[in-house]
């Protein structure tokens, strides 16, 4: 069992929910009939339910940059997570916040971000 928070509740039908696994920052998209009407509060789920959701980030950077070193990657994208960035739409709309990131672990540049992500 997992205590996750539910961060977003789009319908009727899904839950966003967001937990740790490994260390690194994950979000899944689950049948919102595991959680109710909880938003903004943790509840508990087993793991075959997080199993089963859906990935809520389109955007792999160890699969999209895989020059990188796999370790370098992997904490930028926890790094990006943590700041909100998961999406395509992320990446593209909030550019700054990635260029910020980019510039405290000082380990790649905004336009081999992007390039590669979109």
């Amino acid at each position: 069992m997992t205590d996750v928070l539910v961060v977003d509740l789009p319908n009727s039908q899904w839950a966003v929910v967001e937990y740790t696994e490994n260390g690194m920052l994950q979000r899944k998209v689950i049948p919102r009939a595991f959680v109710g009407d909880v938003k903004g509060g943790t509840v508990t789920l087993s793991q075959d339910v997080l199993n089963a959701g859906l990935e809520y980030a389109d955007v792999e950077l160890p699969q999209v940059l895989p020059d990188l070193p796999l370790e370098v990657s992997t904490r930028l994208q926890d790094a990006l997570r943590r700041r909100g960035i998961w999406t395509q739409r992320d990446y593209r709309n909030k550019s700054k916040v990635v260029a910020e990131v980019l510039s405290r672990l000082q380990c790649i540049d905004l336009a081999t971000v992007l390039n590669a992500v979109l």
